[in-house]
């Protein structure tokens, strides 16, 4: 007889230098990690504007995410990102 192998939960993808994110941050990584991932390329190549903010908000509403998670996710990075880089 022979034995069933055990599922294993993959782990979350590692940071590498093709993949530098931590995922999702302060949010959980769903099916919509990749959009984050993307979104902190953006950062990390110093090329962000509002438009990196509405970007994510559209992939992940594509995604199993929604339009209320990727309209919250656009909100939510786009006013932290305003009010880190404001300008006295």
């Amino acid at each position: 007889m022979k034995a069933k192998a055990a599922k294993v939960k993959a782990p979350a993808p590692a940071a590498t230098p093709s993949n530098p994110s931590d995922g999702c941050t302060y949010w959980p990584d769903g099916s919509w990690v990749h959009c984050c991932w993307e979104h902190d390329r953006a950062y990390d190549l110093g090329e962000v504007t509002w438009r990196t903010h509405l970007e994510l908000g559209q992939c992940v509403s594509q995604s199993e995410g929604g339009i209320l998670i990727g309209l919250a996710m656009f909100l939510a990075t786009l006013l932290w990102w305003l009010v880190k880089h404001r300008r006295p």
